[in-house]
């Protein structure tokens, strides 16, 4: 199972602007990572999201942090390395990227090889989805896209949920006490590359920030907080420098340990997949089926957790505690 030795040491850190850790998923860390290396000219340009009606959300360039939007986490898969390499005369170097795991190494190389110096911030990541997922969920609700005016899978408080809002309702729905749940693990609508992937930390980013899923935080965290780890030289440079700055606040430091602990479920199935590729291929061909799709909803919480159960037995057998 995967469990990096992480050459810096990991933080609890959040932004201390009260306004941005709120609004941030989980503290804030990376908005304040982006307005911190503005103000600071240490950036020319960083990517940023905006939500556009149908194509959900788009990548953008912005060049300074006042442009910048405050999307939270994004749970649809990006062409992150199509749109830099499209727009690379527009970057101006250095420029921030934060992407997923997946999306760091062949980043970082496009980058390097156009002469563009990078910041690299990774998110923690457990599974991305298809946009499939969140059409099927906002049309199992009843929710036309079309008449979507603001849209957040995230933010504004922790672990918070997907926030809607049309001309004449606002929706909110829990992340860990709404259908959505089972539409986020249901494999249903995840790339196959997910049920490969074997780096849940992208420890070759610059810094990599993530949930800190620990019991003292789930049941007492209601703003926002993040596990902040530096995997470079200039990534701890960086962290310390906004430390010191008091741009970012220290709740505590963890240990390696506590890092993986707090991903455990993620890295369990990561596990699992991985040495059970060809059954969960099978069983991916059932469940994305049309017939499957159109009755999902009513089977939701018994997929769930037979889905679950499948994936302690296998744990089981692995030895996985």
């Amino acid at each position: 199972m995967e469990k990096p030795k992480f050459k810096y040491t990991p933080r609890i850190l959040a932004s201390s602007d009260e306004n941005i850790r709120y609004q941030g998923s989980s503290g804030g860390v990376v908005a304040q990572v982006t307005k911190y290396l503005f103000e600071t000219k240490k950036i020319n340009s960083a990517i940023s999201f905006k939500f556009s009606g149908q194509f959900l959300f788009e990548p953008m360039l912005v060049y300074n942090y006042e442009n910048y939007e405050h999307t939270g986490s994004i749970y649809h898969e990006i062409n992150l390395y199509k749109f830099l390499k499209e727009n690379i005369e527009k970057i101006k170097s250095p420029i921030l990227i934060t992407c997923l795991p997946c999306q760091v190494a062949a980043t970082r190389k496009m980058l390097k090889e156009k002469g563009c110096e990078a910041y690299i911030i990774s998110l923690f990541c457990s599974n991305q989805l298809e946009k499939d997922a969140t059409y099927y969920f906002l049309e199992k609700n009843n929710i036309n896209i079309n008449d979507i005016r603001e849209f957040r899978y995230r933010g504004n408080g922790w672990p918070s949920g997907i926030q809607i809002k049309t001309e004449d309702k606002e929706y909110f729905f829990h992340n860990n006490k709404s259908e959505w749940l089972y539409v986020f693990h249901s494999l249903i609508f995840s790339p196959d590359r997910c049920l490969a992937c074997k780096d849940t930390f992208g420890v070759n980013s610059d810094v990599s920030v993530g949930d800190p899923w620990l019991k003292k935080y789930i049941e007492n965290d209601n703003v926002g907080s993040s596990i902040v780890i530096a995997n470079t030289e200039k990534g701890e440079k960086l962290i310390q420098e906004m430390l010191l700055d008091k741009a970012l606040i220290s709740i505590e430091v963890i240990t390696g340990d506590e890092v993986v602990l707090s991903q455990k479920n993620t890295l369990y199935k990561k596990h699992v997949f991985d040495k059970h590729r060809k059954k969960f291929r099978l069983l991916r061909k059932i469940i994305r089926s049309d017939f499957y799709k159109k009755h999902f909803f009513k089977i939701n919480k018994y997929h769930f957790w037979l889905l679950n159960k499948l994936i302690w037995i296998f744990k089981s057998m692995e030895g996985l505690k």
